[in-house]
């Protein structure tokens, strides 16, 4: 019985490290493709920023904004999540060395209805956005019939994103 338990306890261990792992990899390999694809580059690294003060941002955070750095840095990545009607999906946004946006995709959608958001021509409406830039849903932003939800959702986190923006540009500058 107590063997039993042993190799019971042994797996549940060997899992979680395992999930543990996982997770953290998670954001390296869902940005990879994009990010060597978009920047022509096959070796780099994802790198958290040491200056991040989260108490100041509302989207950006250590766990979903990483530098990309070859010799030096040139770009950053930004993976989230967005409500849609009932559950989440999955974006990333890639940024040049400028902080302005060069990328924004949709990896993961979730929902049965309302998966336009994924469309590239769409998408591409927020591309050359800057920190002084605002994404704002049927301004400047067009909406989608059928994802109105994702849309709004979507774009108001890009908002949030370039409001971010200004205070990274500030630490980046500084650091």
């Amino acid at each position: 019985m107590k063997n039993s338990f042993n190799k019971f306890i042994f797996i549940l261990i060997a899992l979680l490290v395992l999930s543990f792992k996982t997770m953290q990899s998670d954001y390296y390999y869902k940005v990879r493709k994009p990010v060597s694809k978009l920047f022509e580059i096959d070796n780099f690294n994802l790198e958290i920023l040491p200056f991040l003060n989260t108490e100041k941002l509302s989207v950006l955070n250590k766990e979903n904004f990483r530098a990309i750095v070859k010799d030096s840095i040139i770009g950053y990545t930004i993976l989230d999540k967005a409500n849609s009607k009932f559950r989440y999906f999955d974006y990333l946004v890639i940024l040049d060395d400028k902080l302005q946006i060069k990328l924004v995709k949709v990896l993961v959608y979730r929902e049965d209805h309302g998966d336009e958001i994924q469309n590239k021509r769409w998408l591409k409406q927020f591309i050359g956005f800057k920190k002084n830039n605002r994404a704002v849903l049927n301004e400047n932003i067009d909406g989608i019939s059928g994802a109105t939800i994702s849309v709004k959702s979507l774009t108001n986190k890009i908002d949030q994103i370039l409001k971010d923006l200004k205070t990274i540009d500030k630490n980046i500058k500084n650091d």
